[in-house]
């Protein structure tokens, strides 16, 4: 079983953090003859998130869920200091 990493991103995520983590760990990379890493980007509440600066956006499937269940949890930017990240998102940090 590949193993399974989840990156989690706030609704207003940035592109820049968020691609350096895919390109990490969810570009496959078969010339290495290994299972790779299994990604899942979640967030606090699964579907449209947009990227800082409104020009770019993304579907987001997978909600908290995937925390509980990954080996690692990237969380590749740090929200904004004055406004704390969603709690659903702290709980599953601390459970992980």
């Amino acid at each position: 079983m590949a193993h399974r990493v989840a990156v989690v991103v706030p609704q207003d995520f940035t592109l820049f953090e968020l691609g350096v983590a895919v390109e990490a760990f969810a570009r496959p990379r078969p010339e290495l003859g290994i299972e790779w890493y299994d990604v899942r980007v979640c967030t606090a509440h699964p579907g449209e998130a947009t990227a800082m600066g409104g020009l770019f956006g993304a579907h987001i499937d997978d909600g908290v869920e995937a925390i509980d269940a990954a080996d690692t949890v990237i969380v590749p930017q740090a929200d904004r200091i004055d406004r704390p990240a969603e709690p659903e998102v702290l709980e599953a940090i601390v459970r992980a």
